[in-house]
């Protein structure tokens, strides 16, 4: 079947943006979506009465500039006997940089294909201003928290929130790095944007631990200063230790304080709609089914303790926003980009000081940011999901490295080839980088070529309807399934053998 595009199915919609959570009906409990996850979804119907849907997990860039769908995985969630919300995770809302207008017509299409009643997107940055436009971070970023930080989410907020068309809300971010005198508390700012935005706020409590984990400030403290009508959904999750920091990796069971947390707030929160749970298809294996059961059936606890008729707490009166003070929100993003990624962009020298633009001045280079230990943090959860990318979009590749070379030695391959390029987004654009890389290198690897090529022509094909020919030096079926099996393919033959990769 050749790629198709996110086409909607239907328009059901004709609601108009904003918080409007009284014409929001109660969905009830739900399950973040992955293909790999979905055996989980097919056995436990019972416990999964709405789906949240991440678009981006489904796209694949064609290499023209657009998008493709994995036409199979919408068909089967649109089969799936759930209501489906959508949670964006390629147009974070926190920044500057205004949405990806090609994706946001593929998100909203989506929204309007699953008949959604509701979308969200992050409280974060993921793209920075260069001179070709817009590149990738790498990762989620918090924003700027000033005054002028709110303007300036509330802007993208609200334009994100016009396009989907439907209820929106804000999901609060996490943040490795230390609090700052100059900035608002985590709940002040989260707060504040929504109320300028007019938009929901998805309270995400397992983000809220680990920032008190990480020293930002006790959960207590930044959910009562949050509006709490304006609370539409809650995500739970799991994480893990990294050194002295607590990460929000969405690992496993919600912790005890999450969950205890969670039970005392519910019943305060009269627009609820959806309890999600969230899990990382890498850790299922560990997890189990089993593991996701038990905390679906946490999760349908905490729903049976909310309140139909709750009335909300009385709100503290809002702190007064902060004076902006330098850096900008735009020079905040882009040091801070910076400093997280392994290497500048190309077009902009790795100085700060040195980088002088008349439109968006990037400012003097700020010591604090720079010197606080929760940089090295994100450049650790950077390049690991740059190795992420690469392993899923290079399986086979990946392996023939390791076999042959060792995991200490790929990875100072992948630190070397991070500290050429910027990040992609999609682990297609990301695979495709790393094999001209790879090209370059002068590897004793044997088939290293083939199984590349052949991987890439996978890709291509099921993102283009492209076709390719793939030289091997030996049976691919052998060289394949070796690899697929995780182990040492036969040594190259002098007969070599071709294999067309064409869509079917």
């Amino acid at each position: 079947m050749p790629p198709a595009a996110c086409k909607p199915r239907s328009s059901p919609h004709t609601d108009v943006p904003g918080v409007e959570a009284e014409r929001l009906r109660p969905l009830g409990v739900g399950l973040t979506y992955w293909p790999s996850l979905g055996p989980v979804f097919l056995s436990r119907t019972d416990l999964i009465d709405v789906v949240e849907v991440s678009p981006e997990t489904l796209w694949l860039e064609d290499g023209r500039g657009g998008y493709v769908c994995d036409q199979t995985e919408l068909d089967r969630l649109t089969a799936y006997p759930a209501p489906k919300v959508i949670h964006g995770v390629g147009n974070p809302v926190g920044g500057s940089a205004p949405a990806d207008p090609v994706r946001l017509d593929l998100l909203s299409a989506m929204v309007e294909s699953f008949g959604s009643d509701l979308a969200s997107e992050h409280l974060s940055f993921a793209r920075v201003a260069s001179a070709d436009g817009y590149g990738f971070t790498g990762f989620m970023l918090p924003p700027r928290q000033t005054g002028e930080g709110v303007e300036v989410a509330a802007r993208t907020a609200r334009a994100m929130a016009a396009r989907v068309n439907i209820p929106f809300a804000v999901e609060n971010g996490v943040s490795y790095l230390r609090r700052r005198r100059d900035e608002m508390a985590d709940g002040e700012f989260v707060a504040a944007v929504a109320e300028e935005a007019d938009v929901g706020i998805l309270l995400d409590l397992h983000n809220a631990y680990t920032n008190e984990r990480n020293g930002r400030g006790s959960m207590t403290s930044f959910v009562e200063a949050l509006p709490l009508e304006r609370i539409v959904e809650i995500h739970v999750a799991g994480g893990l230790p990294h050194g002295s920091y607590w990460l929000d990796a969405h690992s496993g069971a919600m912790p005890d304080a999450v969950f205890g947390f969670a039970r005392d707030l519910v019943g305060s929160l009269p627009n609820l709609r959806v309890i999600n749970f969230e899990l990382i298809p890498l850790y299922l294996g560990q997890f189990g089914a089993d593991g996701v059961t038990r905390e679906l059936e946490r999760c349908h606890e905490l729903w049976a303790a909310r309140s139909s008729v709750a009335t909300p707490r009385p709100q503290s009166k809002p702190t007064a926003i902060l004076a902006s003070a330098p850096p900008t929100p735009v020079a905040w993003e882009r040091q801070l980009a910076t400093l997280v990624r392994s290497a500048p962009p190309a077009d902009e020298p790795a100085d700060l000081a040195d980088r002088a633009d008349p439109v968006d001045p990037v400012g003097e280079p700020d010591d604090e940011l720079s010197g606080d230990p929760g940089i090295d943090v994100l450049r650790f959860l950077v390049a690991e999901f740059r190795s992420g990318m690469l392993a899923r979009g290079l399986k086979l590749a990946t392996r023939l490295l390791l076999i042959h070379l060792g995991e200490p030695a790929v990875r100072g391959i992948y630190t070397d080839f991070f500290a050429t390029r910027t990040p992609e987004m999609f682990a297609g654009a990301e695979a495709e980088a790393f094999a001209a890389y790879l090209s370059g290198l002068d590897l004793d690897v044997p088939h290293l070529d083939s199984v590349v090529g052949f991987e890439l022509a996978l890709a291509r094909a099921a993102a283009r309807g492209d076709s390719a020919t793939i030289e091997f030096n030996g049976d691919p079926n052998d060289i394949l399934s070796s690899l697929a099996r995780g182990v040492r393919p036969p040594p190259p033959t002098l007969m070599s053998q071709s294999v067309v990769v064409e869509t079917v």
